[in-house]
């Protein structure tokens, strides 16, 4: 109890009425909306403050869906206007339940001349993580998003690719480029993985590093850009 007195005041709950259940606990926690119905959490909650009033898991799933709506409204205004190019990266990992999630997050410099990331999408791949799945996973998040005018953007880069003479071929060509590149990236990131999670992987690298008189950089498995 002095534990929370002291580093979870009351009062201090009290003057931050502005941020929410579900925009401090839910989420961040991995804890289903439900856990505020459990008679535990009820029970915990009214020993800290007998006058909180607990939302329902509905009213937190509601706020939480209004608040998506309105962040992707914001979002697309903003992309809408945007004059800067943009950039995406995809970030592929495996969750407790060995189900397999990428996240894709655009970049670009916006109207004031400042970096943004921004998240657009977080979907489940199914399947193997082969480059053919992860292009179909990331196309698929990409254009069901309505943050993007994907008329637009098509037509766009139809104007491109004439203004520079692209033919069939050539257009398939870079394709199969760009679907071997991805699948040898993620290959190496997968690599680098393991690497980063053995000692022994680690220093057999540095040995091949050195025997082929090759910098013994430490890899680094995400940059930001």
């Amino acid at each position: 109890m002095k534990h929370l007195k002291k580093q979870h005041s009351i009062r201090a709950g009290i003057s931050r009425q502005s941020t929410t259940i579900d925009e401090m606990f839910g989420p961040s926690k991995q804890h289903p909306f439900t856990i505020v119905e459990e008679e535990d959490f009820i029970n915990f909650v009214y020993s800290l403050y007998p006058n909180a009033e607990i939302p329902s898991a509905d009213t937190i799933k509601r706020e939480i869906m209004e608040l998506y709506v309105t962040n992707v409204a914001k979002m697309q205004t903003v992309l809408q206007k945007l004059q800067s190019k943009i950039s995406f990266t995809t970030d592929i990992w495996v969750f407790t339940s060995m189900k397999s999630f990428m996240s894709i997050t655009v970049h670009f410099i916006d109207n004031k001349w400042q970096i943004q990331n921004i998240i657009i999408d977080f979907v489940q791949i199914y399947g193997s993580h082969t480059g053919s799945n992860i292009k179909n996973s990331f196309v698929s998040g990409v254009t069901t998003d309505n943050a993007f005018n994907n008329n637009t953007f098509i037509h766009s880069l139809n104007n491109w690719a004439k203004e520079h003479e692209i033919s069939s071929d050539e257009k398939k060509i870079i394709s199969d480029v760009l679907h071997i590149s991805l699948i040898w990236v993620f290959k190496l990131r997968e690599l680098m993985t393991k690497v980063h999670a053995s000692p022994q992987r680690h220093e057999k690298l540095s040995y091949f590093c050195k025997f082929h008189e090759v910098n013994d950089l430490k890899p680094i498995l995400d940059v930001a850009t």
